[in-house]
């Protein structure tokens, strides 16, 4: 912008890093909220994470099925070793792929 009016070097870099602190300051807190959004907002898998589900089909190492909301996933346990059996309730880890979840 000041290349604009013809100053001289040291003010264009003098405004350009003026500029660039103004504008992390005014756009990191709304980054970091942005990052931190609670579970009633998030959408698509991620507001699935920390949601009960229910066992299917027998979950371990090698995977098994589960209900979540409705619909049936492919799952496998949060702990490699562990075993679920089906009517168990539990929760929802992590989702990792289109239709995979980590209990």
């Amino acid at each position: 912008m000041a290349s604009l009016f013809g100053a001289p070097l040291w003010l264009q870099l003098i405004v350009f890093a003026g500029s660039s602190f103004a504008s992390l300051g005014f756009l990191r807190p709304i980054a970091r909220r942005h990052l931190s959004m609670p579970h009633a907002i998030r959408t698509g898998a991620a507001a699935l994470v920390g949601a009960p589900a229910i066992v299917l089909q027998r979950v371990d190492s090698n995977g098994g099925l589960v209900r979540i909301g409705g619909e049936e996933w492919t799952a496998r346990p949060y702990v490699p070793d562990q075993v679920l059996e089906p009517g168990m309730q539990v929760e929802v880890a992590e989702i990792s792929g289109a239709n995979s979840a980590r209990l």
